[in-house]
């Protein structure tokens, strides 16, 4: 029996449904023209099961056009499949056509729910029609409905993105007063609009509600966070957080490490900087142009040409070349004086296809300007101008200066007055340019005028210290006078400034003037200008007064550092004040007063000038243990040290120490080590270091030849000494008084005593006259000799030169007298020595042994009582010594009675 059955719409419906979820578009579709040709009119289900399934399986423009039939049909559908297939065309991107479909919903009065709104809200944003959006968020809020973290978190990135602070930081707080917890990638957003506008205390407070919250941090958070410490200046912080993100294993991005580097750099840790962005490299992180302008800026700021070069080159080959690039590389040039570099990277430039900016207009009008090309500067103003760029107040202050130094003084002035509003710099070079070319008709009254700018009396400041530095002290006096009678007040720089160039020039009444104008002033001097007037007394060996000053300063609250006690210690070194230079060191070693390297030079200096040589190697020590690195004049000095000690040993080692620091040695430093090895008799040595510093590219001079000579000399070597006496004087060097006491030697010490006295004639036939100096040392070879009446001829001869003998070269004579017997002579020479100098205990007991040795008692008697009343200590080479009774201790009669 056959059954006629007619399927209704719940059937098709039913058969939609299995098609659709199958993925059996055709046999949906089929089916459905099934249904219209049977007659069975399809209602809502059906056309939403229908529109469920193309969206399902993301058949978007079928699903659009089955939509236009359904809605010419008059069937309705409900805000589920509404929201159903603006979800799928959302997800397929179909911005514009599900924006379509919101307005036909709303046409038809239908109800959106929270999900709608939220889509709607996120497809207005993507379409970058913030207005709408915003629009239906508040006709969300205004139905009951309270929007959830999506929507907000989808409404504060979007305000966010349109950098509307306020508004997204309102929309946060809303947020988090309804209990709604917002998302990390909100956070992030927030926290770089934070970043970007400067409001890095908010960027803090959000990233420390996250942490209340336990909203997980990711790698851009803590990247933005370290970017955001670098901006406070809280360089710890960032570093102790880019830690962190290490250990945790969070760095994978260039940017949190370009972002650490900035942070270094902006703290001056320029090499740290270039740490971070090493391990970047060897963590196999790609660099892209942002990190590659990072190093670029690195090596700029470390001043490594090099390397600056070959990151340009990498930049240039990658394609990532900028503006930027290009400034950078051109100010790098600049800072290192590289002008005919910078020129050729301009010629590359303008080859280039590199459309310029103002920036880069600037750097390159900067080259022009400190390379003198006035015309390529003017050129280049001209062409900014025809593209729209005006020359700025930096571009035009940078044509004054190149106009002034090429002394085209009116085409300063014009410059000068296009500027509307000139500022301090502006002001302070036009005042320079005319001081300078003696333009005085406006000068004191464009001073005025800078005066009353905000950085006027800096700038001020600043030219005193330029007109000084350049030898213009008048115009410096000039400039500092018109301060103080305007009413304002010279910093201490310029004060300490023109104190220091009087006192180089020991004018120490205007030093004196300046440091007083201060206290007239109300003003309290300051550390520097302490130092510079101390100095200045200094320099004028006023030490007394500079001393005063110095406890003065003390009193005042001002602690004095290494430089200044450097400084005191070498003048009272220089003056022969041992003992307050010795007061200065130890108190500075008692304060912990950090030394640097010239203190140090400075102690161990006047340490080995006192002759306290242990003590300047114990500060030598000190200096190694501090971790001070030693310069070229520590190891001359500590040469110079052991050399005096006569340890060569030690000297050895320290000229060894110098070879290996890397430093360059000068003639000195080998000077000094071969005084050395002469004094220690090595004169082999001596003369193999000297041809060592020949070979090494150093061409002796005459302190190089007298120290070889000096060494040959001392070993007797008479015949070597004279050759390099010819060797001297063939490679232009006059003998001195040096020279001829070095030879003198070398012939006394090997017994040739005429042909040393035939050198005191040479010296006079080349017009040098011989000092005490030549004279004792002849007297003093006789008389070992045995040569008592040659001695005594040239003891005599002194008084006849001009010359006045020492107490030393007198000691030396009566000595000669007293070892070779001459009784007679000997107490004549002290008769009369007792007439004009005062004798010590070496002359007093060798009259005493010579008036013993001629049996005058009473004579030596009274010589033993002056020997006793002065202190003087005294042991008679005579078996039966004189004693003094009780009363004869007693006497104190006057020197010269007993021989009356």
């Amino acid at each position: 029996m056959q059954l006629c059955y007619t399927p209704s719409v719940i059937a098709y419906t039913i058969l939609l449904r299995i098609y659709g979820q199958a993925g059996k578009l055709n046999l949906a579709e089929e089916a459905f023209m099934d249904m219209l040709e049977v007659g069975c009119e399809p209602d809502e289900v059906a056309c939403h099961t229908m529109i469920c399934a193309y969206a399902r399986w993301r058949y978007n423009d079928d699903m659009l056009s089955f939509y236009s039939t359904v809605r010419k049909r008059g069937i309705l559908l409900s805000p589920t499949f509404y929201n159903y297939m603006i979800a799928s065309l959302h997800k397929a991107s179909m911005y514009v056509d599900a924006l379509q479909l919101w307005e036909d919903m709303t046409m038809a009065g239908l109800k959106p729910n929270h999900f709608t709104y939220t889509l709607v809200i996120d497809l207005y944003s993507k379409e970058g029609r913030t207005d709408e959006a915003l629009t239906v968020f508040r006709e969300m809020r205004s139905t009951g409905l309270v929007p959830k973290e999506t929507t907000y978190n989808i409404v504060i990135n979007m305000i966010v993105r349109q950098g509307l602070q306020e508004d997204a930081l309102y929309l946060f707080n809303d947020m988090r007063s309804r209990g709604i917890v917002p998302s990390n990638y909100t956070c992030a957003s927030l926290l770089n609009l934070c970043y970007k506008t400067g409001h890095y205390q908010h960027a803090l407070s959000i990233f420390s509600e996250m942490q209340v919250n336990k909203i997980d941090a990711d790698e851009v958070i803590y990247s933005i966070l370290i970017s955001v410490y670098g901006k406070l200046g809280l360089y710890e912080h960032a570093e102790k957080t880019f830690k962190e993100m290490e250990q945790i294993g969070l760095l994978t991005h260039e940017k949190t490490y370009v972002a650490m580097a900035r942070v270094y750099m902006k703290a001056g840790s320029y090499d740290k900087a270039l740490n971070i962005l090493e391990n970047m490299q060897e963590n196999n992180v790609m660099f892209s142009k942002f990190a590659l302008s990072a190093l670029l800026h690195c090596h700029v700021m470390r001043r490594s040409v090099e390397s600056a070069e070959m990151t340009f080159q990498t930049m240039l080959t990658s394609g990532f070349l900028d503006k930027v690039a290009y400034s950078n590389m051109l100010n790098l040039y600049m800072n290192e004086g590289l002008i005919e570099q910078a020129k050729e990277l301009i010629i590359k430039l303008r080859e280039s296809s590199m459309e310029f900016d103002k920036e880069l207009y600037g750097s390159i009008i900067n080259v022009y300007c400190k390379a003198g090309m006035i015309r390529d500067a003017e050129l280049l103003v001209k062409e900014m101008e025809v593209n729209g760029m005006l020359a700025d107040q930096i571009l035009k202050t940078n044509l004054m200066q190149v106009y002034g130094e090429a002394g085209r003084l009116q085409d300063v002035k014009q410059v000068f007055e296009s500027l509307e509003h000139p500022d301090s710099v502006a002001l302070g070079l036009m005042l320079y340019f005319k001081r300078r070319y003696g333009c005085e008709d406006d000068a004191k009254v464009l001073h005025k005028k800078l005066l009353d700018t905000s950085n006027g009396v800096s700038m001020s400041n600043h030219l005193i210290l330029r007109f000084i530095k350049e030898g213009e002290i008048d115009k410096a006096e000039s400039l500092w006078n018109e301060i103080v009678e305007l009413g304002f007040s010279p910093n201490d720089f310029a004060h300490s400034s023109l104190i220091s160039f009087y006192g180089k020039r020991k004018q120490l009444g205007k030093a004196l003037n300046v440091f007083q104008a201060i206290s007239s002033s109300g003003s309290s001097p300051g550390k520097m200008v302490y130092n510079s007037i101390i100095d200045a007394y200094a320099e004028c060996g006023k030490l007394e007064d500079a001393n005063c000053l110095f406890k003065e300063m003390e009193e005042q609250g001002h602690s004095p550092d290494s430089v200044l006690i450097s400084s005191m210690v070498k003048a009272f070194t220089q003056h022969g004040k041992f003992k307050e230079a010795e007061g200065l060191i130890r108190k500075s070693t008692e304060a912990e007063i950090v030394l640097d390297q010239i203190a140090y030079n400075t102690f161990i200096k006047a340490k080995l000038d006192e002759g306290k040589l242990k003590e300047a190697v114990e500060l030598y020590n000190d200096m190694k243990a501090a971790g001070i690195v030693p310069s070229l004049q520590t190891y001359n000095t500590m040469i110079s040290v052991y050399g005096k000690a006569r340890e060569l040993q030690n000297a050895v080692q320290i000229f060894n120490s110098l070879q290996k620091s890397g430093l360059s040695i000068d003639e000195k430093a080998y000077s000094n080590m071969i005084s050395c090895y002469g004094k220690a008799g090595f004169f082999h040595e001596a003369a193999e270091l000297f041809s060592r510093m020949q070979q090494e590219g150093i061409k002796p001079g005459k302190i190089a030849y007298n120290t070889l000579l000096d060494a040959y000399a001392r070993s007797g070597q008479h015949t070597r000494a004279e050759e390099v006496f010819i060797e001297m004087q063939d490679a232009g060097h006059s003998p001195d008084s040096y020279t001829y006491l070095s030879l003198i030697c070398a012939y006394t010490n090997c017994q040739r005593f005429q042909e040393a006295e035939d050198l005191l004639k040479r010296m006079h036939r080349q017009g040098l006259a011989p000092g005490l100096v030549h004279f004792s040392h002849l007297v003093f070879a006789f008389g070992k000799a045995g040569l008592v009446e040659d001695a005594s001829r040239l003891y005599m001869e002194i008084e006849k030169t001009g010359l006045k003998a020492d107490l030393a070269c007198h000691r030396t004579m009566l000595k000669i007298y007293c070892d070779n017997g001459y009784t007679h002579e000997g107490i004549l020479l002290f008769e009369k020595l007792q007439d004009y100098i005062e004798p010590d205990g070496h002359i007093y007991r060798m009259a005493m042994d010579l008036f013993e040795s001629a049996g005058k008692i009473v004579e030596a008697k009274y010589i033993l009582q002056l020997i006793k009343s002065k202190g003087f200590s005294y042991q008679s080479k005579f078996k039966g010594a004189i004693k003094l009774n009780t009363s004869e201790q007693m006497y104190t009669g006057c020197k010269r009675e007993p021989f009356s």
